[in-house]
């Protein structure tokens, strides 16, 4: 078994470098064997909250793509993505030498099941943490369309 491979049922693509994941569950990121993977785009299933759970299986899952270049996340917002915003703005650039040392954008697109709160908690928790996130970027941007609140970072 190579570095890397888990045990049980995978799929497995040694030579995918695209990554596209419609509705797709954070439990389902087990089965993927993926280890060339550059840019993903994965667009999640629509589970009621962003648990901590959620977040530890899509952590674990983009921790293992060292070579990681482009990633977008599109995802209804919710409960828990104080920790997913840290994560893929500023922990996996921190990490050591650089979890993705061949990043260059990151975005999440963010749509809220609630569209009362949509100028509210999650515009005000990228407002007060944009300065921490910038620094590990060389643009950092935080939009709106009509529908969604969008943060994208290049380098």
């Amino acid at each position: 078994m190579s570095a890397g491979r888990r045990e049980g049922p995978q799929v497995d693509l040694p030579a995918c470098t695209k990554l596209q994941l419609r509705r797709f569950s954070t439990h389902h990121f087990r089965l993927l064997f993926c280890p060339n993977v550059l840019s993903i785009e994965w667009q999640e299933l629509g589970s009621p909250a962003f648990d901590e759970a959620c977040l530890k299986r899509l952590h674990d899952f983009l921790c293992n793509r060292s070579h990681l270049q482009n990633l977008i996340i599109k995802i209804s917002w919710s409960m828990g993505l104080d920790s997913l915003f840290q994560f893929v703005f500023c922990d996996a650039r921190e990490q050591g030498q650089g979890l993705w040392q061949d990043i260059r954008s990151v975005e999440v697109w963010g749509k809220p099941r609630d569209p009362s709160i949509a100028d509210g908690h999650e515009s005000g928790l990228m407002v007060r943490n944009q300065q921490q996130y910038e620094k590990w970027w060389k643009n950092f941007a935080v939009t709106r369309d009509d529908r969604d609140l969008i943060v994208k970072a290049y380098m």
